[in-house]
């Protein structure tokens, strides 16, 4: 990608999330006033994960995802946690009727957000190897490993809605 380009995607991603933060401003006062005795209790909270995010941003673009392939372990365990928490999800209270979130502290997890991210990466990374092509594995084990990997999480996700 050009530099251009990336200068481009940057100065969007800024607008948007200083448009977001705006919208968040004029739309949160008074309920944050009223709930916390502050106006800007919701804008210095978004902040503070807009700056956490950023932070990850910064150190996730440190790492050569070339070497993913290299660590098909971490995978495979990030497979696994997320499907223990697809399930440990219906352990936690319910929040507004549904058993989506997952407490920890001031910090509430989607369990569904990290099976989206895990699909992605799992998906790749099969297809990056030729499955589909001549290959050691026959084609009924791939397309198992295809299906396993995209509907458990989806089913786990949606279970118990």
């Amino acid at each position: 990608m050009r530099k251009s380009a990336l200068f481009w995607f940057g100065l969007v991603v800024t607008a948007l999330v200083a448009l977001g933060l705006v919208i968040l401003a004029s739309a949160s006062e008074a309920n944050a006033y009223r709930l916390h005795g502050d106006v800007y209790f919701f804008i210095k909270r978004q902040s503070l994960y807009l700056i956490a995010g950023i932070v990850v941003a910064v150190l996730a673009s440190l790492f050569d995802y070339h070497k993913w392939r290299d660590y098909e372990f971490l995978s495979w365990a990030f497979f696994v946690v997320v499907l223990i928490l697809l399930v440990v999800v219906f352990k936690f209270p319910a929040i507004n009727g549904s058993h989506r979130w997952i407490s920890l502290g001031p910090i509430r997890l989607q369990p569904s957000e990290l099976a989206k991210m895990l699909t992605v990466i799992l998906l790749a990374e099969l297809v990056m190897i030729p499955i589909w092509q001549e290959c050691s594995m026959p084609r009924q084990k791939a397309a198992f490993q295809l299906f396993v990997h995209t509907q458990v999480p989806i089913i786990l996700t949606v279970w118990k809605l």
